[in-house]
């Protein structure tokens, strides 16, 4: 065992810092910079594609000298509650104490990401690596990164199919429910409830300093004309009774999506937008230039994630289309200005 660690200790000390190496002297966490900047390159590493990462700690950065470190100072429990607590949704990674040349070192390894999972720094970004550099991810990249996710798990056997259609429907929204949790969000805010005679999993996000409450409804078959009409139908009951101006629905569809039925209704209220953000993801309703007297519940944002076959799928479309929400403020800005007005409006008048 001994000679296996040293083995890989020697390997990885023969490669040059990179894209999954890091080398680092020491690990001081004493202040909020040091904590985010160490949560920063276990991220970065992690987000970064090809291969397992690792950061060596105890090695002088240019010569790759073995210096050693006090084996007290490094806390597997301590490490990962700073990353856990800055994260979003915390990393996989491990600690171990290795000797080499007489002294110890710590190895902090880091398994490749196989699920399209991307860990966000809160409130900072997405991170990654640059040759041995840590930078922040671009929308482009985010979207780059877990598209290609959805291509290659595309052709892949759902976990869902040999379900009922009731059955498909439950399991959907159970993992969506998992998913949301595994993504971080509030355990207290996140559940499954009835709505509009309607199962929803329902949970609330803050986005850009913007709280929006997320309505997830899960669909067993094909999203054609009768599914939209079903899910119209329970808008335009449920939107009574909620803040609209906060409300984001999201619907996870085993099968495809008629897009002809969306382009329809645009076509008859012509100030609908229709956009695939993703190569499984489509949004509808109003687009940017939000007219108050063009709004309607048909116009209530809303995505449509389709093509879903496991519970790793759900995990990658809720970021994608968390992501495209953040890159697109100034829509969603203008949905809560207008929205907001009429709800201030309707109070007053009561």
């Amino acid at each position: 065992m001994a000679r296996s660690a040293s083995n890989k200790i020697q390997e990885l000390l023969s490669q040059n810092e990179g894209q999954k190496l890091d080398f680092k002297q020491n690990l001081s966490l004493t202040t909020d910079r040091e904590k985010l900047e160490f949560t920063k390159d276990v991220c970065a590493i992690a987000n970064t594609p090809k291969g397992d990462g690792y950061i060596v700690v105890g090695v002088e950065d240019k010569t790759k000298r073995p210096l050693g470190i006090n084996p007290n100072s490094i806390s597997e429990e301590k490490l990962q509650q700073i990353v856990a607590s800055r994260s979003d949704p915390p990393p996989v990674f491990s600690v171990e104490l290795l000797r080499h040349e007489g002294v110890k070192l710590a190895v902090i390894y880091i398994p490749r990401e196989k699920s399209g999972i991307l860990h966000q720094i809160k409130r900072v970004g997405f991170p990654i690596r640059r040759g041995s550099t840590t930078d922040t991810m671009s929308t482009s990249e985010i979207f780059t990164v877990l598209q290609s996710h959805a291509r290659r798990t595309r052709l892949k056997r759902s976990n869902y199919e040999m379900l009922s259609s009731y059955e498909r429907r439950r399991a959907m929204r159970m993992d969506t429910l998992k998913s949301l949790l595994e993504l971080g969000f509030n355990p207290k805010e996140t559940k499954e409830t009835q709505l509009a005679n309607e199962m929803f999993v329902v949970t609330r996000k803050t986005i850009h300093r913007r709280s929006l409450k997320l309505y997830f409804h899960s669909w067993s078959e094909n999203a054609d004309k009768a599914y939209i009409g079903r899910l119209q139908y329970a808008l335009d009951t449920l939107l009574e009774k909620i803040s609209r101006h906060r409300a984001i629905f999201i619907s996870i569809i085993h099968g495809s999506v008629s897009s002809s039925s969306l382009k329809a209704i645009i076509r008859d209220f012509g100030s609908l937008t229709f956009v695939r953000i993703s190569p499984s993801i489509f949004y509808f309703g109003v687009g940017a230039g939000v007219k108050e007297h063009y709004f309607s519940t048909l116009g209530q944002p809303r995505f449509y994630a389709y093509e879903i076959k496991s519970k790793e799928d759900i995990k990658a479309r809720i970021q994608v289309i968390l992501g495209w929400i953040k890159e697109h403020e100034n829509l969603f800005s203008q949905i809560d200005s207008v929205l907001g007005r009429n709800s201030l409006h309707k109070a007053k008048i009561r």
